[in-house]
């Protein structure tokens, strides 16, 4: 049986979420350094990983991300012109990848895993 364990998640304070999801990584030209957003967060310019760790603890450290107190599983909605994606986030074991119970997404190839397991080290 597979379950999707619910965790505590970084967010913006409510009051301030709307400003973070405003923009999509694949409409941004330039990056604007004050911005306080994910895709600035996440494409924080220079020294990419360390630059992602370091604007990480700044946001934690200025409470402009803060922890659910409760662990939750989280719903999302995503509505782009005529599409709408729709899911659940929450942690799942990674044993199940292993013994085929669930199956990755969008074709993941081993060079990705790398990188992102890399990002994920240094981040």
């Amino acid at each position: 049986m597979l379950n999707l364990s619910p965790f505590s998640a970084l967010r913006p304070k409510p009051q301030q979420a709307k400003f973070w999801t405003k923009r999509q990584i694949d409409t941004v030209n330039t990056l604007e350094k004050d911005r306080l957003d994910f895709v600035s967060l996440i494409r924080p310019g220079e020294n990419k990983h360390q630059g992602v760790r370091k604007r990480l603890t700044q946001f934690i450290d200025q409470q402009l991300l803060v922890k659910d107190p409760t662990p939750s599983l989280y719903c999302y909605r995503i509505i782009d012109k005529e599409t709408v994606l729709e899911g659940i986030i929450g942690l799942l074991d990674t044993r199940h990848v292993h013994d085929g119970a669930v199956v990755p997404h969008e074709d993941v190839v081993s060079d990705r895993v790398r990188m992102f397991k890399s990002y994920l080290d240094e981040v």
